[in-house]
């Protein structure tokens, strides 16, 4: 692969079976597993999408195998992985990107298309590991595959495959856990929207396209190289002497990739409306805070709007996070502080005539610090 981080030939005698490896992501998965050094055998329902895959490896140099099989059956994968032993001489890398999808509201969606789609997506999964399992054993190879992040918070038109999905995450875990002590690998990489896909031209208007990218950070969807250059790392082994410096900000970027979901889920909530931040404008007794989240060695911040309500009433303030229980003794101690400051300030010689509740919006988890309540101090001063 051009610009690649990985030595030359990093796979050579290896022997991947790709599910459907014709086109797409898993196409592009397939050359690049061969443009590493691995034989390739490409399979799916239809040798119209096989043959040109296999032709276009085979005139780079590559070696490919086309074996038309359909995952939803369970004779034809053990046939076809019969056909990749008997051609290439053994199977350690399996690469499960066979899918279904349309799109379909839930209500219209007949249980048949539902079925289909679980059958190719997650019983297919199983299928082909299943009858790999013995290959995989005896070469201590390994398994990767295909999901998507659909089911991470629900996508309309897609639950079918979300609960597809699903299943493809919930067998990668189960399969890491059972094979791991046979020494195979099982991973799963999970794609977001991936632009050159003939999923996206297909299911994907333009406008909506557009109006997605708000919401993703980096302004662009993902594409296919992104997905090859994972594929590569999870189906390889490193056979540096020396550890590069394309390897530390590798390993960098990946820390900080595995650290930062959560921020990402943060800001993505903001972006679509479910969390309510004001940042046009002007309301009394309203203020943006800014939490601080701290993950082991990664920080990072998260928007929270508090909110001040004052009344006509006898000088007592409801801290509402205190009397839900969420309040630490921290930010709990910080309001009876900062009221006493405020009574005294204000209310030397009468009572103060009002009440107020003070409160977090849209908060489920604890609220500490004296940070927290000085913000609230400034709310309800707005």
């Amino acid at each position: 692969m051009s610009g690649s981080i990985f030595n030359e030939g990093i796979l050579k005698g290896r022997v991947a079976f790709v599910t459907g490896g014709g086109t797409g992501i898993t196409g592009g998965v397939a050359r690049a597993l061969a443009e590493a050094g691995a034989s390739v055998a490409l399979t799916s329902r239809k040798i119209e999408h096989l043959q040109p895959a296999a032709d276009t490896i085979n005139a780079n140099g590559g070696k490919a195998l086309a074996v038309v099989a359909d995952v939803r059956q369970p004779e034809a994968i053990e046939q076809a992985v019969a056909q990749t032993i008997e051609h290439f001489g053994k199977i350690d890398i399996v690469v499960n990107g066979a899918a279904g999808n349309f799109l379909c509201a839930a209500e219209e969606l007949s249980p048949n298309g539902f079925g289909t789609v679980l059958d190719i997506d997650t019983k297919g999964t199983f299928n082909v590991c299943r009858a790999t399992f013995a290959q995989l054993k005896e070469h201590r190879g390994q398994i990767l595959n295909i999901s998507a992040t659909l089911h991470y918070l629900g996508t309309p038109m897609q639950l079918h495959v979300s609960a597809a999905k699903a299943g493809v995450d919930a067998l990668t875990r189960n399969l890491a856990v059972e094979w791991g002590r046979f020494g195979i690998r099982v991973n799963a990489i999970a794609p977001g929207p991936i632009e050159d896909t003939e999923g996206m031209q297909r299911l994907v208007p333009e406008p909506i396209k557009e109006r997605l990218k708000k919401a993703v950070p980096l302004g662009r969807f993902g594409r296919i190289a992104d997905i090859v250059r994972e594929a590569d790392y999870w189906s390889s082994q490193a056979k540096r002497k020396l550890t590069t410096k394309q390897d530390v900000a590798r390993a960098i970027d990946e820390q900080i990739q595995r650290a930062d979901r959560l921020r990402d889920r943060s800001q993505e909530v903001i972006a679509r409306g479910v969390v309510l931040v004001d940042t046009e404008g002007s309301q009394v007794g309203q203020i943006n805070a800014l939490s601080v989240m701290q993950l082991g060695s990664f920080a990072f911040g998260r928007p929270s709007r508090i909110t001040a309500r004052v009344r006509v009433g006898g000088g007592r303030v409801v801290d509402i996070e205190r009397e839900a229980k969420l309040g630490g003794p921290l930010h709990s101690k910080g309001v009876m502080i900062l009221w006493g400051f405020l009574a005294g300030r204000y209310a030397l010689d009468v009572p103060l005539a009002l009440a107020a509740t003070l409160v977090f919006e849209q908060s489920y988890g604890g609220v500490d610090g004296d940070s927290a309540s000085s913000a609230e101090l400034a709310s309800r001063s707005l």
